[in-house]
């Protein structure tokens, strides 16, 4: 169970998609050590939801960087016995902080970095600071990937990256960020979308297994169940008890949860409440196919020797992906696509099929830009291998409503 300390409650960035920098929510208020030390005390023994605290994020949805006092409540936590992460935006990862970071022995660093062009990144990180913000982050994460090979640190290393809902980060740039991050050793990135503002009027709270799963404990000990951004949604404070999780705010909120109860008011505020309910459906409540596999294109030449192998999508991509298929050797047997006006047509002298001809023993190549369509296409063809042409790199798993996919890059 990870449960999320917030340490500073104050961003160095005005980024697109967070609310928190704005004057209406900002609390610029460090956690004194004392509370922290005693916040720590009450994790060791308390269970939430029967799950013991293993992990504390210590960003607590600001930037954790402006803490003062950082890689002390790193060491701190470690030596209860508590794994360490945070989610920063990088800009003030310089050497010297690098150095104290690996040595309190940190776990996870998260970096939030959108696109790997200025342009996107002042769209989302960037907004009202300055341009090469990009750049200085972009060296800090390399430079603190040097240092950790030169210590021998542990540390996983990764970024996050948001996509528009108008898809604004194409198709391109997408693969180009995970193959950039690969060359300079990130071990992941995760990439999501941000929820449309729009949708978020009117908007009836949404049930999703994520909701109380991540608590946040603030600057002063209270307590809300959630990173979603309702914080007037106050479970107690678990300074003054040792039951906060299991209190009466607490109950009636699991019961809710459950369908028991109306869900609370303040949950319309939620940022997942305020996306489109084909997104609640897709990111929430589907796993995963475990069929679907994005590797490096070598293994997929390797797996496709000695099997039939065909693609989905007659599109632009499919063009591509036949060329790179040519090129290597293999040969594509035919196009699967639902439009049934396409059947029979010849695309490359590979003639599109209807997917109903489908054999589950064949290799599919998803040949479609959107990875949570190419997904789908996966659950409902059911074949056993397949994978997505415009990403090449290994997923695992789905983790979380905005950040729906996970890549391993270094494997």
């Amino acid at each position: 169970m990870q449960v999320v300390v917030r340490l500073a409650d104050t961003c160095n960035l005005k980024c697109k998609m967070c609310c928190f920098w704005k004057p209406e929510h900002s609390n610029p208020v460090n956690m004194r050590l004392d509370i922290y030390q005693s916040i720590l005390s009450k994790l060791q023994s308390i269970r939430i939801l029967g799950k013991k605290v293993s992990q504390l994020r210590l960003d607590g949805n600001r930037e954790a960087l402006c803490y003062p006092h950082i890689e002390t409540a790193i060491r701190m936590a470690k030596e209860r016995g508590f794994s360490t992460k945070i989610v920063t935006n990088g800009v003030l990862m310089d050497p010297q902080m690098s150095e104290k970071l690996l040595k309190a022995g940190l776990d996870v660093i998260d970096f939030s970095v959108s696109g790997i062009t200025v342009e996107t990144y002042m769209r989302f990180q960037g907004y009202e600071m300055p341009s090469d913000n990009f750049t200085t982050v972009s060296n800090n994460i390399a430079e603190l990937i040097k240092l950790r090979g030169r210590t021998n640190k542990n540390s996983r290393i990764g970024v996050s990256m948001l996509m528009d809902e108008d898809l604004s980060i194409n198709a391109d740039e997408y693969r180009s960020a995970l193959e950039f991050w690969r060359r300079i050793g990130c071990d992941t990135v995760s990439v999501g979308r941000t929820y449309n503002p729009a949708y978020k009027k009117g908007s009836e709270p949404v049930r999703s297994p994520l909701c109380a799963s991540l608590p946040i404990i603030r600057t002063d000990g209270s307590v809300i169940p959630c990173c979603g951004g309702s914080e007037s949604l106050v479970l107690g404070n678990i300074l003054e008890s040792d039951t906060v999780f299991e209190d009466e705010n607490a109950v009636n909120l699991y019961s809710a949860l459950r369908g028991e109860q109306k869900m609370p008011h303040e949950c319309t505020a939620c940022v997942y409440s305020g996306m489109p309910p084909r997104h609640r459906e897709s990111y929430v409540y589907q796993p995963v196919a475990e069929n679907f596999e994005i590797g490096n294109f070598q293994k997929f030449i390797q797996r496709s020797i000695g099997k039939q192998v065909y693609l989905y999508g007659c599109t632009d991509m499919a063009n591509n992906a036949l060329a790179d298929c040519q090129s290597a050797g293999i040969q594509v047997k035919g196009i699967y696509d639902y439009n049934f006006r396409l059947w029979g047509r010849v695309i490359g002298e590979v003639p599109v099929l209807m997917p109903q001809l489908a054999k589950q023993e064949d290799i599919l190549l998803i040949c479609i830009k959107n990875i949570s369509d190419a997904y789908h296409c996966a659950v409902k063809l059911g074949f056993k291998s397949v994978y997505a042409y415009s990403l090449f790199f290994e997923q695992s798993y789905n983790r979380h409503l905005i950040f729906t996919h996970e890549f391993r890059l270094q494997t």
